[in-house]
């Protein structure tokens, strides 16, 4: 599968299913207009959590009580979004339809599991998936939910859902609306548990949702942009680029451009190795970077380069004609890099970048929704008892079932069934590794040698 679809379905499934059935993000989920939760309620929901969940909240007043903390924010915001008619939307009404699916088919594949059934008595056959994914009014509902969601912002819009990924989306929903009508078929939807996980996870659908809208609500002003730096010099682009004219000035007086590189630089690839970029040729570097190295005679220093990753002083030790990949004689450069980023020293270097203002904006706006979010908590009617018994799991830890993200298909030599859906996979499934620039030993990525 490729990673741009398996990122899409694995953020699609990601907003209304969690790891085993009810852990959200970090910690936990929630949601139908619910505003009343008992001991016994969260009782049951606590033994639907993974063993070692359970373990820790069986153990501590304080983990139980942030649970509940949790959950009635959750379930306020939903109770917001309900009043804003946000449940009234198709979109939304088709969101909730999707969640009864999931978590039934879930909660059916778990108990199956937990019952030592075999994969094949259980799991959908391939031709049963096929006659699902051909069939057209199926195949739009899959659509539908996938527009959905990126209609509702819940995934990217940045671009049209390309067929492929719909036709690998319609595969997974296929299975689970299989697999969802077994669990009906089995009683499963009828069990109080499910219907709580229901009803907290069509909180936890409406609370992303309502949260999409208070962003919007919530965009900073270009003096809460300006206030944001002020409080934290480390991402302000005017201090970075201070920065970056002294170490030039520095480089440029003679000091050791390697032992700068090594003292200043932000590139973790190249840091270490007195900011050294081998040997490269066109095309290997993001265009700013290129065209300025490119430029620049031997022993040159450039001026400060600015790139999406933020301020680079480069210094080219040598140009060369080499065969590139294609076998054709290809211009080639050798240089070195001092980067000064725009981020600061927690950006993830294997990410996109985000621009200054974009870490402001998002540090901004999640600020101001956890103070809503708390308010609104704070004025509603809405119960969840701080204290409930948990029970510690039966299994020991170390019998837990392992990580999967997606559930295969039943082959002859597998008896066991896969453990239910995940919510997506950890990390970035866009960011990609830095090719090394040709005729260089293989090194860690850098932002200078990824386009």
């Amino acid at each position: 599968m490729k990673s741009t679809t398996k990122a899409i379905i694995a953020a699609s499934v990601a907003v209304i299913v969690s790891a085993l059935l009810i852990v959200w993000e970090a910690r936990y989920s929630g949601a139908h207009a619910m505003t009343n939760l008992t001991p016994e309620d969260m009782t049951l929901l606590t033994e639907t959590f993974p063993p070692m969940e359970q373990l820790k909240l069986s153990g501590s007043a304080e983990e139980r009580k942030k649970l509940a903390d949790d959950l009635r924010k959750i379930l306020a915001v939903a109770e917001q979004a309900r009043k804003d008619g946000y449940t009234d939307k198709p979109e939304v009404k088709r969101q909730f339809d999707a969640t009864r699916i999931l978590v039934v088919a879930q909660t059916f594949v778990k108990k199956q599991r937990d019952a030592n059934a075999k994969a094949e008595d259980v799991m959908p056959k391939p031709a049963e998936v096929e006659a699902f994914t051909k069939d057209p009014n199926k195949a739009k509902q899959s659509d539908q939910y996938l527009e959905d969601l990126q209609k509702l912002g819940l995934v990217p819009d940045d671009r049209p859902i390309t067929d492929a990924e719909k036709n690998q989306f319609r595969q997974q929903w296929a299975q689970m609306s299989l697999l969802a009508d077994k669990g009906k078929a089995a009683g499963v939807d009828r069990d109080r548990a499910v219907q709580l996980q229901i009803q907290l996870q069509e909180a936890f659908t409406l609370n992303k949702i309502y949260e999409v809208h208070l962003a919007k609500q919530f965009e900073p002003t270009d003096q809460d942009i300006q206030a944001y730096y002020a409080a934290h010099p480390e991402i302000d682009p005017k201090a970075a680029r201070a920065k970056a004219e002294d170490v030039l000035k520095r480089a440029r007086a003679g000091e050791d451009f390697a032992a700068l590189a090594k003292e200043f630089s932000d590139d973790p690839g190249s840091k270490a190795q007195g900011g050294d970029l081998g040997w490269f040729g066109r095309g290997q570097m993001i265009k700013e970077f290129e065209d300025t190295a490119f430029g620049l005679k031997d022993g040159d220093i450039s001026d400060i380069v600015e790139t999406k990753y933020g301020y680079h002083i480069i210094k080219v030790t040598g140009h060369r004609t080499d065969k590139g990949q294609s076998g054709e004689p290809q211009e080639q450069v050798q240089a070195s890099h001092i980067l000064i980023k725009t981020g600061g020293p927690s950006q993830n270097p294997l990410a996109p970048p985000q621009s200054p203002r974009d870490i402001a904006k998002e540090a901004i706006v999640g600020e101001k929704v956890k103070q809503f979010e708390d308010d609104l908590a704070s004025h509603s009617d809405i119960k969840v008892p701080d204290d409930y018994p948990v029970k510690k799991p039966e299994a020991p830890p170390n019998s837990m079932m392992p990580p999967h993200g997606d559930m295969g298909e039943p082959s002859d030599d597998v008896d066991e069934l896969p453990p239910p859906p995940e919510e997506g996979t950890s990390g970035n499934a866009n960011a990609k590794a830095a090719k090394p620039p040709a005729g260089a030993k293989p090194k860690p990525a850098t932002p200078g040698n990824r386009k």
